[in-house]
């Protein structure tokens, strides 16, 4: 493990997902009292496009829609970030509105938004690539990613 990576690059965590009673698929044991730690880095990135698309489904249901703005609220409170930069810096790196609404199937959005979201979380010199997001997607939809170990795991 590189001790100069981030705790979320060395977590294979780029989004920094916290650890609570979610199981989620990829995720194993690791050294990290706080934060989730995942098999390789394509699945901390599907952990964190279902939790996204969790989010919409749940804001949908309330007749709420999911803006970038709300989204980066809810995934970095203010209680313990300068939100609103984060809000700044993710929009002008995506080139859209902080208004822009997110759907659950605009895999181009969530993927522009999950690694931009990464670069912040993980250092703006980090190593994050946009491809982690768009495999990530596709296993969260194919039928063959089911863990083995525990096939209740999100």
């Amino acid at each position: 493990m590189n001790p100069n990576l981030s705790h979320g690059l060395r977590n294979n965590n780029p989004l920094n997902i916290r650890k609570s009673a979610t199981q989620w698929q990829g995720e194993i044991k690791g050294n990290d009292p706080s934060f989730c730690t995942f098999r390789d880095v394509f699945w901390g990135c599907r952990a964190a496009i279902k939790n996204l698309i969790t989010h919409i489904n749940q804001d949908k249901h309330r007749l709420i829609r999911t803006t970038i703005e709300r989204e980066i609220s809810r995934w970095a409170p203010s209680i313990e970030n300068v939100t609103s930069e984060y809000i700044r810096w993710v929009c002008d790196y995506i080139k859209l509105p902080p208004t822009t609404i997110i759907k659950p199937n605009d895999k181009n959005l969530i993927c522009m938004l999950l690694h931009a979201m990464a670069r912040y979380e993980n250092g703006l010199n980090a190593e994050v690539h946009f491809y982690w997001f768009e495999r990530a997607y596709e296993m969260l939809h194919s039928t063959c990613t089911v863990d083995a170990a525990d096939p209740n795991a999100q």
